[in-house]
């Protein structure tokens, strides 16, 4: 069975250290007469109070730290990371402690966690990692906060158009996790399969990869025994959760004529002869394929277009020129952003680049959020292109209309990724945009990078 292997990605990390150093102050007498001795006695004790209260002050320059899920933080941190299931009351007595907190990552989270945090109007950005709950019972707590970054076990249509229908006023990333990004399969049955499908050719698709027009999948038998297939099915992930999709010839699912044998390996093609790719409505799909004693499945995108149709064409122009001046003065809003730990220095952005700004931005967007943008002292945008860089895993980016009207357009966008180390894990990015209809022509007032 032929795989494609791409390089993965490499994540660089910016950790900054300040250091602290006391000095010490020796002090020496010398006594002579009694007299002196006295004098000398009463010097001393006047020098043991200064060197005390020194050590006092020294102490008062050193912050208190404190133990929170097995990290040492400070009250003057503004970001956290805490697990939910080893939090500890003691560990929440100690969040209460902090004093600048704005950012907080929670892992394996709990609907009570989110909205003790809800509660707090300083905490303005939250992550959820390892996400497994219902996410309508997180929604409403989740309204409390500018940026939401959801890193979810599952990805779900369902849980999708719920968050970006709720949530339409935070910025947020809502992704599949990529924790089994480096686990291989070493039981059971294992699929692999093409990460998109473009039945049009790639002409209509943002892509660097040559992508297959038809569906391939890679099947790898890991038990001791030959695994017949028993029907392959096709699901249509959106709002209304998983939708079963009908193949040519009506049927629900296929019986195709595949054994695999012990640890052994075989591919099956979906042909046009069997699908309807021409037709196939744009978006992310999950083949199952049900064996004799096992069960696998495998999600890819199926493209044929890149799903901008929705647009207007002065709104088409105000994408791509909002995401190319983006790319220019704009960072990423993600909760591990240096800018989250290590926020820049604020400086009073020049009229000129409001200007700038406003040609593609909303005039209150970019005077509210002068934060998002580098800036030099004297006020100028910092044209920072040059320090994106690439992906190796990119594919690929499918629009969606979420809220269309005459005033304005929301939508969000699917991001496909996939590792070429392991053939066997694709994930998903998706983020939400905003786009209003002004006195001078469309404006964002909610955008973020998605490449």
């Amino acid at each position: 069975m032929c795989k494609k292997f791409l390089f993965g990605v490499i994540l660089t990390a910016l950790v900054c250290m300040t250091a602290c150093s006391d000095s010490d102050t020796e002090v020496s007498e010398t006594s002579v007469t009694t007299a002196e001795e006295s004098v000398s006695a009463a010097e001393q004790t006047t020098v043991a109070e200064t060197e005390t209260e020194a050590v006092i002050t020294t102490a008062d320059n050193q912050p208190e730290t404190f133990s929170i899920c097995g990290n040492e933080y400070t009250a003057e941190n503004i970001f956290i990371t805490i697990d939910g299931n080893s939090l500890t009351e003691a560990d929440k007595e100690n969040i209460r402690r902090m004093e600048k907190l704005s950012a907080v990552s929670i892992e394996n989270p709990n609907v009570q966690l989110v909205e003790m945090f809800a509660e707090d109007p300083e905490v303005t950005k939250i992550e959820l990692v390892k996400f497994d709950g219902d996410i309508s019972e997180y929604l409403d707590a989740l309204k409390s906060f500018d940026i939401v970054s959801i890193d979810a076990l599952r990805y779900s249509g369902k849980d999708s158009a719920l968050i970006y229908s709720e949530l339409s006023e935070a910025s947020v990333k809502y992704e599949k996790s990529s924790d089994r990004l480096w686990e291989l399969p070493t039981d059971g049955i294992a699929l692999s399969s093409s990460v998109c499908v473009l039945p049009n050719g790639k002409e209509n698709f943002d892509t660097y990869w040559t992508l297959p027009d038809e569906l391939i999948i890679g099947i790898d038998n890991f038990t001791d025994s030959s695994q017949a297939l028993e029907k392959l099915e096709l699901f249509y992930l959106n709002g209304d959760g998983d939708k079963p999709v009908s193949f040519k010839n009506g049927e629900s699912f296929l019986t195709p004529e595949i054994t695999v044998s012990a640890h052994g390996e075989a591919e099956f093609k979906l042909d046009g002869n069997m699908f309807d790719y021409q037709n196939a409505e744009n978006g992310v799909y999950k083949a199952r394929l049900t064996f004799e004693s096992d069960t696998a499945e495998a999600e890819f995108v199926i493209a044929n277009s890149d799903g901008s149709e929705f647009f207007t064409e002065e709104q088409r122009k105000m994408l791509d020129k909002t995401y190319e001046l983006s790319r220019k003065y704009f960072y990423d809003l993600w909760i591990y952003s240096n800018c989250w730990g290590n926020p820049r220095e604020q400086t009073d952005i020049s009229d000129e680049s409001v200007k700038t700004l406003c040609e593609c931005y909303t005039y209150d967007y970019v005077v509210n959020h002068t934060d998002r943008f580098y800036i030099n002292g004297d006020g100028s945008l910092n044209d920072v292109s040059g320090d994106r860089g690439g992906s190796y895993v990119y594919v690929g980016t499918l629009f969606s209309p979420v809220f269309i009207s005459g005033e304005r357009v929301d939508f969000k966008t699917t991001v496909i990724n996939f590792h070429g180390d392991n053939p066997y894990f694709v994930w998903f990015e998706e983020f939400n945009y905003r786009m209003i209809k002004t006195d001078d022509g469309w404006r964002f007032d909610k955008f973020q990078l998605w490449y």
